[in-house]
């Protein structure tokens, strides 16, 4: 696309399709989504399109449940801001149709497209996502009146080094917009850190970062004393936590992290979720 041009001949409206791809090498921007907030900054209108497997905050649901990880994501930000969403929703046998048609991708790849990322059952989930994003979406505008409750909702994700808590991060993410809250996420520094380690808390930070979430490292040998206090400091009512999923017999014997913040907080929901092994 030609953005240069675009800017100069400032048209009111600019139709872009495929708004998670990646931009052509020699491009002023990477993604298609900075060249539309490069428009958007200089009063073009501009209307795109985007599947809902390109969701920042759905990426891992859709791994766990296609078996395929989608590499060109759009934050959950971008989509915040529309003005309008609508949806465009067909049957999978429709898309697979359009599919065969050759609307899609190159007939030669039809088939095992197919067999793969389009099969009917993938296509009903992603489905299901696309209808349940909107709906959340408009369930979130009805509520935006003077009569809208005064409570806020605060989402904490406690977080460590290990590579799939990204999951923890997103499901927070989901969770924030479900319930009209501000998201934050949290590691409680204990210990000294491998280099790995501390790469993979970056990444955390980043993806939380970009899921307009608000990054926080705490600094305590006590985490259950350090999250307890940070929950009471910032009004947190709900907190997410991931499981031990290697517990040892010492850890029968002894308070877990978790029922020891059962025990220092109070009026507020704590979620325990697996770290399920991510797809590739």
């Amino acid at each position: 696309m030609d953005l240069e041009g675009l800017l100069a001949r400032r048209p009111a409206v600019a139709l872009m399709d495929e708004l998670a791809h990646t931009n052509v090498a020699g491009c002023k921007n990477a993604k298609r989504w900075q060249d539309v907030e490069e428009l958007l900054s200089m009063g073009i209108s501009v209307v795109s399109t985007m599947n809902i497997q390109h969701l920042e905050s759905v990426n891992d649901l859709v791994a766990q449940l296609t078996g395929v990880r989608v590499k060109e994501r759009v934050s959950d930000k971008v989509l915040q801001e529309a003005d309008e969403i609508i949806l465009v929703d067909v049957t999978p046998e429709v898309l697979q149709q359009r599919l065969r048609a050759g609307k899609i991708c190159p007939q030669a790849k039809v088939e095992q497209a197919l067999r793969n990322f389009f099969s009917t059952d993938n296509l009903a989930v992603l489905r299901e996502l696309a209808l349940r994003q909107v709906a959340d979406k408009v369930e979130e505008d009805a509520s935006e009146n003077e009569f809208s409750s005064a409570l806020k909702e605060r989402i904490c994700v406690a977080i460590t080094p290990n590579p799939r808590d990204s999951l923890l991060v997103r499901r927070g993410a989901i969770l924030a917009p479900r319930l009209r809250g501000d998201l934050y996420v949290v590691y409680v520094r204990h210990k000294r850190l491998s280099r790995e380690e501390e790469k993979t808390l970056d990444s955390h930070r980043i993806v939380a970062q970009s899921l307009e979430g608000k990054f926080e490292t705490l600094e305590g040998h006590d985490i259950a004393m350090a999250l307890a206090a940070f929950v009471k400091e910032h009004g947190i009512t709900q907190l997410v936590l991931g499981e031990n999923s290697n517990p040892t017999w010492r850890d029968f014997f002894r308070l877990s992290i978790i029922q020891r913040l059962i025990y220092l907080t109070h009026d507020i929901d704590i979620h325990i979720m697996g770290r399920r092994t991510e797809s590739h």
